[in-house]
């Protein structure tokens, strides 16, 4: 009998599993496009060096590597019949940055003919988001937009150690962006051309690019030569924006609605030919800049570093040095702020900056401006302001503090120019700036046409003018300043401290007016005007010729309180004798005049309102040849009556007494007579004791 057995079998599932492979060509495949349109996810095509003429098209498959051997000996070249490599919209955004192109040059892209194929002559990019990487894209160019790149509608792809070269388009000569946030990192975009807007970049309407030690340089456009921003926000860190050119406004960056943060970046030797040599910025531009240089850019109206109109810039630890703006209304060296812009400039250096007309340093009219912790130095304006040009500025707040204006030159107001306008300056120190010209006027500050700054500790010194060394007061300024220094300034004609003119009526508190020279009024000199000087400490000034601490002509009417006249020689005030000048009066009450009212020569052309309580006694300051006027425990400028007389209640070990002046409550007017045949009348006036 046959047994039977029965023997199992082990029967085993095998799934299939898919395995990257790579793809040679043109080893496997003759073309490039052959071996994307075989490849799968994760799939590599690997190119051999060469130069292929094609005209790629994306496959719709995510996560293809297309690595080439090297951007010098493998190119892709579009033989300027279409773009390079298009990813086009029908790919469904399914584009990430697992999809590479690396190592090749691409080069003669030719976009053309009509929308969309007229976008991205080197790569064009719709919803797609590839990682580029070690490309050199070369001499494309697009009938529209994006010579080299074009990027739409949320393409952000990740751009590393790419140059973008030779390009051409309408729009975005090196790439376009709209609507997208690509990353650009270890990038150079050169010589790249624009018809109209954007040489190296054009971010158009929500194009947020991030950038990171990137080289933008030698591009050129209408507008924006190295970078135009249309309602966009990008981000700039360690980039290098050199050397581009714009035909009208933006020779660097060009930014209208937009707000870019600008971070270790250098704006240099860029120009445009209208406005905005290194950065413009236009109707709601908020751009941010910090630890940034902007210099030897050039424009030839307006703004030769930046130019601001309608806009909100914020600068901190920012250098603008060596721009211009060289046209013959060339305005602005540094920075050109208009028509409601708020500008804010914090750490900042501005020098050497230069201008054909006006602003060597800062031009600001009709708008709101705050600095703070800065240095204005070495600025020229052929014509006015030579660190700053106020203009029309009455109705908008602007503020300096704790700011340094120096060795600026103009032909008037060397520090300042502040026409019908009202800054307020604290702790400010402006000092040998210079007002040339033959008719120089205000060598540290011009003020005037209804100006009304205001000023407090601030300190004016070693500036030079033909008229008003240190500060020039004109046509209705009547300003109340308190708590300055004005030294050592000069003047070639008059005024070497202060020359005020026509119906200016300053008021200045707490002042010291020492060391100042010039022709005519050493210290102050007046035509036209009232100024009033409230404990003020007027000494050791000299005059060529009349009026080493006050000259006066032509219906001058100064107001003297509390003061301390101590100067050079008994020609302590002094009024013109010319007899086609109208008389001048001054009135003096609580204060030490230097000779007394022998001390005031009116040559018969004025009247001296003398009131009770002036002395003629030595004031006992406490180190005058080292520029010390505080007075010694003892001085008769100490007294119960009037408080004290001079600049400051300290005494020389540093005590003092409550600053105030005191009121009278009652005057009297003494054996006051006219004499119909002398043109002057010396008045005494008698004072109750306040209280």
């Amino acid at each position: 009998m046959r047994s039977l057995f029965i023997i199992p079998f082990l029967i085993t599932s095998f799934t299939a599993v898919s395995f990257a492979i790579t793809i040679h060509v043109p080893a496997d495949q003759p073309t490039i496009q052959a071996g994307l349109d075989i490849a799968v996810e994760g799939d590599t095509v690997l190119v051999a060096a060469g130069t292929y003429l094609e005209n790629i098209i994306w496959p719709a498959v995510n996560g293809i590597k297309l690595i080439g051997s090297g951007e010098e000996d493998c190119i892709i070249d579009g033989d300027s019949l279409a773009s390079v490599i298009r990813f086009e919209e029908d790919l469904g955004g399914i584009i990430d940055s697992t999809t590479m192109i690396k190592s090749f040059s691409l080069q003669y892209g030719n976009a053309q003919y009509y929308h969309p194929i007229d976008y991205g002559g080197g790569i064009f990019c719709y919803q797609s988001s590839p990682r580029l990487e070690n490309l050199m894209i070369t001499n494309n160019i697009a009938e529209d937009f994006g010579g080299g790149i074009y990027c739409e509608w949320n393409s952000n792809p990740n751009m590393v150690s790419v140059t973008i070269a030779n390009n051409w388009a309408d729009e975005g000569g090196g790439i376009y962006l709209s609507s997208s946030n690509p990353t650009m990192e270890n990038m150079t975009i050169t010589d790249n051309l624009a018809d109209s807007y954007g040489g190296g970049i054009c971010c158009w309407i929500n194009a947020n690019p991030n950038l990171e030690t990137v080289t933008i340089t030698n591009n050129s456009a209408d507008n924006g030569g190295g970078i135009h921003c249309y309602s966009s926000d990008p981000i700039l860190e360690n980039v290098s924006i050199t050397y581009n050119s714009a035909d009208d406004d933006g020779g660097g960056i060009n930014c209208y609605a937009s707000n870019p943060d600008l971070v270790n970046t250098t704006i240099t030797n860029n120009s445009a030919g209208d406005s905005g040599g290194g950065m413009y910025c236009m109707t709601l531009s908020n751009p941010n800049l910090e630890n940034v240089i902007v210099s030897s850019n050039s424009t030839i109206y307006s703004g030769g570093g930046i130019y601001c109109r309608s806009s909100n810039p914020s600068l901190i630890d920012v250098t603008i040095e060596d721009n211009s703006a060289t046209g013959e209304y060339g305005s602005g060296g540094g920075i050109y702020i208009y028509d409601e812009s708020n500008l804010s400039i914090s750490n900042t250096i501005i020098r050497e900056n230069s201008v054909a007309l006006s602003g060597g340093g800062i031009y600001c009219r009709e708008a709101n401006f705050t600095m703070i912790g800065s240095q204005i130095s070495g600025n020229t304006a052929d014509g006015n302001g030579g660190g700053f040009y106020f203009i029309y500025n009455n109705s908008y707040s602007q503020s300096l503090q704790d700011v340094t204006v120096s060795d600026n030159l103009a032909a008037s107001g060397g520090g300042l120019y502040i026409n019908a306008s009202s800054p307020s300056l604290t702790d400010v120190t402006i000092t040998n700036n210079e007002a040339i010209g033959g008719y120089g006027f205000g060598g540290g500050i011009e003020c005037g046409n209804l100006a009304n700054p205001s000023l407090s500790h601030v300190t004016i010194n070693e500036n030079s003018a033909d008229f008003g060394g240190g500060i020039y007061f004109t046509e209705a300024c009547s300003p109340v300043w308190e708590h300055l220094v004005i030294t050592d300034n000069t003047a070639v004609e008059e005024g070497g401290g202060i020359y005020c003119s026509f119906m200016s009526y300053p008021t200045l508190t707490n002042v010291k007016i020492t060391g100042n020279s010039a022709n005519f009024g050493g210290g102050i000199a007046c035509e036209e005007a009232s100024p009033s000087f409230v404990n003020a400490t007027i000494a050791d000034n000299s005059a060529i010729e009349y009026g080493n601490g006050l000259h006066c002509e032509d219906d001058s009417h100064p107001v003297v309180e509390n003061c301390i006249f101590w100067n050079s020689s008994e020609d302590e005030v002094y009024f013109a004798a010319h007899s086609y000048y109208d008389p001048c009066t001054i009135t003096i009450s609580c204060s030490d005049i230097a000779g007394g009212l022998d001390g005031i020569e009116t040559n018969d052309n004025g009247t001296v309102f003398w009131l009770e309580n002036n002395i003629d006694d030595d004031p006992l300051f406490c180190d005058p040849d080292n520029d010390d006027y505080r007075l010694q425990l003892d001085s008769p400028c100490r007294t119960d009556v009037c408080g004290f007389m001079g600049y400051t209640a300290e005494t020389c070990d540093g005590e003092g007494v409550e600053e105030q002046v005191p009121v009278p409550s009652q005057f009297g007017l003494t054996n006051a007579y006219a004499n119909p045949f002398n043109p002057s009348t010396a008045v005494e006036f008698s004072l109750s004791s306040p209280g």
